[in-house]
């Protein structure tokens, strides 16, 4: 239960309040995840609201794309400076009523393991800048997610100017029209590729945490893409659990399926 609410007035300010209000503090900003019985381990005693300090900011210039954590999904599924992909990717949290308040750095901090956004970042092989008590630092989203620290204030996503020249695609299965994914992935490819391109895959619902499939991307450099070939090197990188979403020979199955999709989509992107 929350006993204690915050306002920060900078972003200084909201990582001071964190650190002094020790175990149970959280930072809030759309409040999708804080107030949501969805996520039964994110009951904080205390929060921060991060609504005064303005990080809402996207500065499109020769260095890439710098998206503020306070932008709302539904902002970046709308600004047509963009990439195409990357706002389809906003667009694929299939609740409007989510996207208007769901800010950026809320879903990378959040690191859902199903979530829609974060298979498209790590396939742009975004960066993560953040705030600490030390100062401003970044770092590649994948190493963020696989181990950030708890009062790390994420304040923008950072893409370079080669990812934002990538094709994308991107596939996902939800069990409902308004369902979170089952499985879901983004696979990304050079703008000018060969018939064999390098490629940049990454997954969610296929493990405890979205994951790069390195595996998979040397599969698909090198093998035959069909889908027993597919399904053989998920399963040599990924166990998936065998749960209420599916099977895990089913969720592996259905993977496969995904990147055949994603890759047709890629291929017609590049005509």
């Amino acid at each position: 239960m929350i006993d204690r609410y915050l306002r920060a007035s900078n972003a200084p300010e909201a990582v001071r309040l964190f650190r002094e209000a020790g175990p149970g503090a959280a930072y809030l900003g759309g409040g999708t995840a804080v107030n949501s019985s969805e996520y039964q381990d994110l009951r904080p005693s205390t929060v921060i609201d991060l609504h005064a300090i303005d990080m809402a900011e996207v500065e499109v210039g020769t260095t890439g794309l710098r998206l503020g954590a306070g932008c709302t999904l539904q902002g970046l599924l709308e600004d047509q400076r963009l990439p195409s992909a990357l706002r389809k990717a906003f667009g694929q949290v299939v609740n409007r009523n989510l996207r208007n308040v769901a800010t950026l750095g809320g879903i990378v901090a959040l690191n859902d393991p199903r979530s829609d956004v974060l298979p498209a970042l790590l396939a742009y092989e975004a960066e993560v800048e953040t705030l600490d008590p030390t100062g401003l630092s970044r770092q590649a989203l994948e190493p963020y997610l696989a181990g950030h620290l708890d009062g790390t204030l994420v304040t923008a996503v950072l893409l370079s100017p080669e990812a934002v020249d990538r094709r994308l695609a991107t596939a996902r299965f939800a069990s409902s029209g308004n369902a979170r994914a089952t499985v879901g992935l983004a696979i990304a490819v050079p703008a000018r590729s060969t018939d064999r391109p390098s490629f940049l895959v990454a997954a969610v619902g296929l493990s405890p945490r979205v994951l790069r499939l390195r595996g998979l991307e040397r599969t698909l450099a090198t093998d035959p893409i069909d889908l027993e070939t597919l399904e053989a090197a998920l399963a040599a990188e990924v166990t998936p659990a065998d749960d209420l979403q599916g099977s895990p020979s089913f969720k592996l199955h259905l993977a496969a399926v995904l990147v055949q999709r994603a890759l047709v989509e890629l291929e017609e992107v590049g005509r």
